[in-house]
């Protein structure tokens, strides 16, 4: 007598029975699930109550496993980001370069006045903020009266304030300085902190073109 439990095990079972009845010639009787089962008569066979609870009992350990391996992917993709943030944030933060252009274009003095106290204020403002701030003051036309030597009158706070600050820069328009030289007979002298270009207004522009903030006082 032969009794099969499981129900994948059926065809090899019977299988194997039936070859040892006919060997022997005798009359074999194969349970299939507790239920008699002549060699000679076909045989239906069900899953039994315990395989389908083993069957059960398998598919949630592959959900389980299936389970565990998303977790595990969540946290190394977690890791991963953690560890980008932080070297993101160990690098050092560029700071923007902060440039301004102020034109001066009048023979007035109060005009003058003003792109100084511009200057002045604008430099002290990004200095308490820990910041450098790259400073060029163009004259052109009349306004070079404020850098020639022999008639500004500011000369007298122009030296010490690029003496104070090494990005403050003064340029004079070398057009103008010629027109005026042949106006008056005679060459015209400047103050030793301007820096002479050849056209005051093509200065600006190309400072334009470098992201410059253009002031006009």
């Amino acid at each position: 007598m032969i009794i099969v439990q499981r129900w994948q095990w059926t065809s090899v079972l019977l299988a194997a029975t039936m070859t040892a009845c006919f060997a022997g010639a005798g009359v074999c009787q194969l349970y299939v699930n507790g239920k008699p089962c002549w060699s000679d008569a076909p045989c239906l066979v069900e899953p039994t109550e315990a395989t389908g609870a083993e069957t059960r009992r398998l598919d949630l350990s592959k959900q389980a496993k299936r389970a565990r391996r998303a977790t595990r992917a969540v946290k190394q993709r977690a890791r991963r980001a953690v560890v980008a943030a932080a070297e993101h944030l160990s690098k050092p933060v560029a700071q923007v370069e902060l440039k301004v252009a102020i034109q001066v274009g009048q023979n007035d003095k109060a005009v003058m006045e003003l792109a100084l106290n511009n200057i002045r204020n604008t430099i002290d403002y990004y200095k308490e903020k820990g910041q450098t701030v790259t400073v060029e003051l163009v004259a052109f036309g009349p306004g070079l009266h404020m850098l020639r030597a022999d008639t500004s009158p500011v000369k007298d706070r122009i030296a010490p304030m690029a003496l104070e600050n090494p990005t403050l820069s003064f340029v004079a328009c070398g057009d103008t300085q010629l027109s005026q030289s042949k106006a008056e007979g005679k060459p015209i002298p400047l103050l030793s902190e301007a820096k002479v270009v050849p056209s005051g207004v093509v200065r600006l522009i190309e400072l334009h073109e470098k992201g410059y903030a253009y002031i006009r006082p």
